[in-house]
């Protein structure tokens, strides 16, 4: 089985807007601000650990410096400066693979650094974002979290 990936198969939504002028080489990164499990080791030697319930993340999405979706994130985060209240939704799809992402409420955290020379730059926008659903996939076709478990209880992995 071969699977190809194409970031032109990658949409990303904020508030109902489609972003376009993305850097092609590498456009987006996330990371949860803390890990899933916290672990701590006893005297005995035995490990326990903690659930962390926090569902914040960072999105770092790279856009080049002519793409107008700058002009759109710079009055998101204006408006919020000022008035408190820029909050949007975000999403998130890889139709190659079937990744997706959505998020009811996220908001853009600063300016990106401004870099000029005699090329075209990139704009790095932050977004923190809490989120609903995170589904990570790769070549399986979409294959639902459902469809996944089944496959694995029927195999006695789980």
């Amino acid at each position: 089985m071969v699977y190809t990936y194409s970031a032109e198969d990658v949409t990303i939504l904020i508030g109902g807007m489609t972003v376009d002028g993305i850097d092609t080489s590498s456009f987006i990164t996330i990371s949860a601000s803390e890990p899933v499990f916290k672990t701590k080791r006893t005297a005995s030697g035995s490990i326990s650990r903690t659930l962390t319930k926090n569902q914040q993340y960072t999105l770092k999405l790279r856009l080049v410096q002519t793409s107008e979706f700058n002009d759109t994130l710079w009055r998101l985060l204006t408006v919020d400066k000022f008035l408190g209240d820029a909050i949007f939704p975000l999403f998130i799809k890889d139709f190659s693979s079937g990744t997706s992402l959505i998020a009811g409420q996220a908001w853009v955290c600063d300016f990106p650094e401004l870099v000029y020379s005699e090329g075209v730059e990139m704009r790095e926008w932050t977004i923190d974002f809490t989120s609903e659903a995170i589904s990570i996939s790769g070549g399986t076709d979409g294959e639902s979290f459902l469809e996944t478990a089944i496959k694995l209880f029927s195999a006695g992995v789980i």
